[in-house]
Parts: C-alpha cells; sequence; structure tokens
C-alpha cells in the first residue's frame, strides 16, 4: 500500500513564508510556531472542526500539503494537550501582569479552580439524585 507523499518544493515553501504560523522546515518537515499549536487546538476543540479544516483555516492548504500531515499535526496537538505542554505562558509577553487573554495568571488559575468546583457540584447533585430514585 503506498501513501502519497507531498514534497516540499521551493514553489511551495515560498507560499508557506507569508503564513504567519510556519517557522521553517526541516527537510520535508513543516515547524510550526506556538500559536499555530494553540490555534489549531481551539478550532478543534471548541469549533468542533476536524484536524482537516483546522488545518485548512490555520492556511495550510491539504490539497497541496496533504491530509496525513494535518492529521498528524491534529494527533500532535491533543497529545501535548494531553501532557500539558500546549498552553504555555511566555511572560516576556506579560505587560502590568497581564496575559494575552486579560487576566493574570494566577486569576486564571482560580477561575479554573472555581470552574472546577463547580463541575464537581453538579456532579455531587446528580448522583445524590441518582441514589435518592432507584430504578
Amino acid at each position: 500500500m503506498s501513501e502519497k507523499t507531498y514534497p516540499l518544493t521551493e514553489e511551495i515553501l515560498n507560499d508557506l513564508e507569508q503564513n504567519p504560523y510556519f517557522a521553517g522546515h526541516k527537510g520535508n518537515q513543516i515547524v510550526f510556531t506556538d500559536d499555530f499549536y494553540t490555534e489549531m487546538y481551539k478550532k478543534v476543540v471548541l469549533e468542533d472542526k476536524t484536524y482537516v479544516e483546522a488545518y485548512n483555516e490555520l492556511g495550510f492548504d491539504t490539497a497541496v500539503l496533504g491530509e496525513p500531515r494535518a492529521n498528524a499535526v491534529g494527533m500532535r496537538v491533543m497529545k501535548m494537550a494531553d501532557e500539558h505542554r500546549l498552553f504555555k505562558i511566555d511572560f516576556s509577553k506579560v505587560e502590568n501582569g497581564m496575559t494575552d487573554f486579560g487576566i493574570v495568571p494566577e486569576q486564571e488559575v482560580v477561575y479554573l479552580l472555581c470552574e472546577r468546583v463547580e463541575f464537581m457540584r453538579k456532579l455531587l447533585t446528580s448522583l445524590k439524585e441518582m441514589i435518592a430514585t432507584p430504578e
């Protein structure tokens, strides 16, 4: 079974240079910016896009670069998220204690913990209702 390959020609590389999420290449491998991985994750998780749709929306044409490349990077993004390596705060970009999201890092942590507590409250309420109403 032979899989179609998508070599990075000079013409393709020239086009990729215009993409803000393109950081370079190593042989036939595309190197993406950190922002690319974050944006890819948001499109897949928050906007319910497929890896291919997200990849195309971020300016990487799967007709030229191939769907296998899009799927591979999509799986890599999800693995990075699972390993907590996706979202990084670059403190050199933090001005006056504010991140790009407009929240200081400590406030962001508190917000996420509050969200988790609220989820646990709802879960506990649901479990109590399930126990109280036997089948």
